[in-house]
């Protein structure tokens, strides 16, 4: 089926996206990647780690912020978002701009998966030292290993 041009779009509302991909890259980023469709001329983007809160990516920053962020202006269809805390699990949905306002958000993309650190072990103690023992000649006796 061959697409309305733009200009036949104008008017309506987006329709809902597909699920965008979430894909972590090197330097703690997350690349986030969408599909447009015809007649978009922004795109929402919002992230959160699984069970917290939705945050909202702000095209103009670069950085997630508050509801009523800049959205991503069309073309792009691919944010980098930086500094992400890699021992948790992310996922995002998108949700399309037109001239006659925003669609419905995608679903949820699939989750990343959580890259978790080893924890650093202590140093063990030394042992603790035998029990003193009381020496016939009138000393102490200390032993530990």
């Amino acid at each position: 089926r061959k697409p309305k041009p733009s200009h036949l779009l104008a008017g309506r509302l987006p329709g809902t996206p597909p699920a965008p991909t979430v894909e972590v890259v090197p330097k703690r980023q997350l690349k986030i990647r969408w599909q447009l469709e015809v007649g978009t001329i922004a795109t929402a983007v919002a992230v959160r780690s699984i069970g917290g809160a939705w945050q909202v990516y702000d095209g103009s920053s670069g950085r997630l912020g508050p509801r009523g962020s800049q959205p991503v202006l069309a073309p792009c269809c691919e944010v980098l978002l930086d500094n992400v805390d890699l021992s948790f699990s992310y996922e995002a949905s998108v949700c399309y701009h037109s001239p006659a306002g925003c669609g419905p958000s995608s679903p949820s993309s699939s989750p990343t998966a959580a890259f978790f650190q080893p924890a650093l072990v202590p140093a063990l103690p030394p042992a603790a030292p035998a029990p003193l023992c009381v020496t016939t000649l009138g000393g102490i006796l200390v032993r530990w290993s």
